[in-house]
């Protein structure tokens, strides 16, 4: 990949991969709305959240711990693989033993119950499916890696519409993805060339962990966050409200990776290389004007529209999905406008600050939770909440961050003064929201203001892709 185009290559295949994946994504959750029930999306999510957990127990951090060390032998590699198997394998067993236990714990223990024991194969494919991601990441193969990301959402939608078409609705949204799985990790052997062999050495093994086992916690603490109405909050509510937040939250999913994939992919291989010039703060700044200039016009125009969109689209069917995307729109709206700082924590090698910061939004929120299951308040008051510590912690990463790389808070703010367009889109959507009624005319001028936005500042766009990066080395 040539040097000074590498920012515009990377991003030109990310919007590519994710463009079409969201797509992809998109037809799945409308055709998938249709036909389930909110009752199934919150079984669904029940399950999916106790494989993501073993997942993320299995993993152990290993997957940051290939993108963050030097180490990129085959013998690292394959100590990596061997590592996770070993713990995929305890997991798994440890499922299917306790199956009767855990399905007990919730009111439809029998469907749990009798789909866990196909879920749980889902821990080898999804973990060795992420390996492989870590690994194109490392070796900025970003062309592969997105690439691969499309062949993965065509197949899974593909999957979808069987699974539906045999009016198997629970099955539709709990086994495409990790069928998906099965077929990226062919994709990603024929690419790499890389088969784990049975090599083992604990050496290499050991340097990984300091980086591996701080960034385990902060996955974990994470899933406790993101998990914990799926898991626990399921026998305290109705499941009307869980599947509504579990359908609200699954197109988060696809909205979070079509705007912010395609930059965040490849900036923290990147930024690792370029920590140490003196074009590193400038890289930052300008990658955080770009992130805003892009994605905060689509944020606030969800924001806006959102509950206008979703009755036209369902009519009165996924009402409890309304206040989650709303909340989850306007958490989108602080990310945008934030520097990058989970990259940037760990490209300078500080994963012990981001699992710091991702146990306390765990420990507040699962406060809020046992507090609010406990008292009379209702479901929505626990989204708000959830919405407000999300951007409490956003901005204390953004804090974090910013004190690493000594960027100070007048360095940030003169993207906005070098770019009044911002600010001026800002202000409109809120004086145009406060004044105009939601409808078919007022979204068309939100969309024509947006493209007028993106016109005048095409040419900024255009000047940081190109910007050459000439100290940046293609790791191997």
């Amino acid at each position: 990949m040539s040097k000074p185009n590498i920012f515009f290559r990377s991003f030109s295949w990310g919007l590519f991969s994710e463009l079409f994946s969201f797509f992809f994504g998109i037809i799945g959750i409308i055709v998938l709305s249709i036909y389930a029930s909110e009752n199934d999306f919150a079984i669904g999510a029940l399950i999916l959240a106790l494989i993501s957990f073993s997942n993320l127990l299995s993993q152990a951090g290993f997957g940051q711990a290939i993108i963050g060390k030097q180490d990129t032998s085959s013998e690292f590699l394959d100590t990596i693989f061997i590592s996770s198997s070993v713990l995929c394998m305890f997991f798994y067993l440890m499922i299917t033993v306790n199956i009767d236990l855990i399905s007990g714990f919730y009111e439809d223990s029998l469907i749990v119950a009798q789909l866990l024991p196909f879920v749980s194969l889902g821990i080898f494919l999804i973990n060795f499916e992420s390996l492989y991601l870590f690994i194109f990441q490392k070796k900025l193969q970003i062309r592969e890696m997105n690439v691969l990301k499309v062949f993965k959402s065509f197949v899974t939608l593909s999957f979808l519409i069987f699974f539906i078409l045999l009016d198997q609705i629970l099955y539709a949204i709990i086994f495409p993805g990790i069928i998906s799985s099965f077929f990226s990790i062919l994709f990603s052997v024929f690419i790499t060339k890389y088969f784990p062999k049975l090599k083992f050495n604990y050496l290499l093994l050991k340097k990984s962990l300091n980086f591996g086992i701080s960034s385990f916690f902060s996955n974990i603490f994470n899933f406790i966050s993101n998990n914990i109405l799926f898991v626990i909050g399921i026998n305290y509510f109705q499941n009307t409200f869980i599947g509504g937040f579990a359908f609200a939250n699954r197109i988060n999913d696809y909205y979070s990776r079509f705007t912010f994939g395609p930059l965040t992919s490849f900036i923290f291989p990147i930024l690792r290389n370029l920590r140490e010039t003196d074009q590193y703060k400038k890289i930052i700044l300008g990658f955080t004007e770009i992130q805003i200039i892009l994605f905060l016009p689509i944020a606030l125009f969800f924001v806006s529209n959102v509950e206008y969109l979703m009755e036209e689209l369902y009519g009165n069917k996924w009402t409890n999905a309304l206040l989650p995307l709303k909340v989850f729109f306007v958490i989108a709206i602080f990310k945008t406008l934030s520097i990058p700082s989970n990259s940037i924590l760990y490209a300078h090698e500080k994963p012990e600050i981001s699992a710091f910061i991702s146990f306390l939004r765990a420990l507040l929120f699962s406060f809020f939770f046992i507090l609010i299951i406990n008292s009379e308040i209702n479901f929505n008051f626990l989204i708000i909440t959830y919405g407000v510590i999300d951007i409490l912690l956003t901005l204390i990463y953004k804090f974090f961050s910013m004190k690493i790389i000594k960027l100070s808070i007048f360095d940030y703010l003169k993207i906005f003064l070098n770019n009044p367009s911002i600010v001026i889109l800002s202000l409109f959507y809120f004086i145009f929201t406060l004044i105009f009624a939601v409808n078919n005319y007022s979204i068309l001028a939100s969309i024509i203001i947006i493209l007028f936005f993106y016109l005048f500042n095409l040419k900024r766009i255009r000047l940081f892709f190109n910007k050459p990066i000439y100290s940046l080395s293609n790791p191997k």
